[in-house]
């Protein structure tokens, strides 16, 4: 069955960064959304040798995605073929196939213009927790 949510996040983070994902995840699901949820994680194929191809398939037929943006999410060469991706389905895709791009920002990172700019045309949600808000918890 076809997850609808993706959760787009670094492998390479920190425990911290790890930890917020995980509690975020767990947040969503508490929400009645455990079942549209694609999360890494919670995958049995983790070292499966098609865990790369399933995870790049799932960013590509999700209906939502959630960036967990930082300094190491910008530099993991996953996240950067997932990006690269949703990049693709935003330029190429119908508008009613297009996905949803949430972003939660939690470190201070650099955009690239062209990311940018798809981020803007698809009118992104924006959180920015590296302000005032760092020090909330998830909830």
């Amino acid at each position: 069955m076809k997850k609808s949510i993706y959760i787009s996040h670094s492998s390479d983070a920190t425990f911290v960064e790890k930890r917020f994902v995980v509690d975020l995840v767990q947040q969503v699901k508490e929400n009645n959304l455990s079942e549209d949820i694609w999360f890494d994680k919670d995958e049995k194929i983790i070292d499966s040798s098609s865990w790369l191809s399933t995870r790049l398939e799932n960013t590509d037929k999700c209906r939502a995605i959630v960036f967990i943006f930082s300094r190491d999410f910008m530099t993991c060469p996953i996240t950067v073929y997932e990006r690269k991706i949703i990049m693709e389905r935003i330029s190429h895709d119908d508008e009613s196939k297009r996905p949803q791009v949430f972003c939660v920002i939690l470190e201070q990172v650099q955009f690239t213009r062209t990311f940018a700019e798809c981020l803007l045309s698809v009118n992104a949600v924006l959180v920015d927790l590296t302000g005032d808000l760092a020090h909330l918890s998830i909830e």
